[in-house]
């Protein structure tokens, strides 16, 4: 909205008979000035009744009536964006439009509404509004119907390599029995494995009854 800037001349309603008076075209200057003060000031209160036009006064305004606390790091923008969305919620809504108002605060698939038969609305976020949930449960909860529980989930696809290791043991039993030759052969292992192998040799004696 542009600034409607009215150039005031009250010696333009002065009759002819004291026009031309320079008493009251003095008066007129200090006038006009007047007149243009109390001018600019009801063009700021028209202002402010349009949410996009406020100013940090009107902001403050609509915040009050609204019971809207804001934030520190909430910039003049954020404020009037946030006021915009509480004014909305007051008309019911498709899960189809809910979708539409999160593409318009938050943009195009940072958030993807979807309800199931659990009584739950899905809420998928982009990584990048992840500091953005608690505002967004404030604006759901205004908006969704009460029996529904708010869900936020995040779901990346990430490529991952599995590596997966273990042990190979190779066991190899010999009995010595007295009288007996016996002998005793390294085994041959070839594997190509990530982990640990060994090789496990079990000697036991034993002897003759007696």
């Amino acid at each position: 909205m542009d600034n409607l800037e009215r150039e005031v001349k009250v010696q333009r309603y002065y009759p002819n008979v004291i026009a031309n008076a320079g008493e009251f075209k003095q008066l007129a200057i200090l006038e006009n000035e007047e007149f243009k003060s109390i001018w600019e000031v009801l063009f700021k209160w028209f202002k402010n009744r349009f949410v996009s036009e406020a100013d940090l006064e009107g902001v403050q305004r609509w915040e009050q009536m609204l019971k809207i606390i804001p934030s520190k790091e909430s910039t003049l923008e954020d404020r009037k964006h946030f006021i915009l969305m509480r004014i909305n919620t007051i008309l019911p809504y498709t899960i189809r439009r809910l979708q539409q108002i999160l593409n318009a605060v938050y943009g195009d698939d940072f958030a993807t509404v979807s309800t199931n038969k659990k009584y739950e609305l899905w809420v998928d976020i982009d990584n990048r509004i992840i500091l953005k949930t608690p505002g967004m449960r404030t604006l759901l909860r205004a908006i969704i119907p009460a029996n529904l529980i708010i869900k936020i989930l995040q779901e990346l696809n990430v490529d991952l390599f599995l590596y997966a290791g273990g042990i190979v043991s190779n066991v190899n039993t010999i009995q010595i029995t007295m009288g007996k030759e016996f002998t005793i052969n390294e085994p041959y292992t070839k594997m190509v494995i990530i982990g640990n192998v060994s090789t496990l040799t079990i000697i036991s004696l034993k002897t003759k009854n007696i």
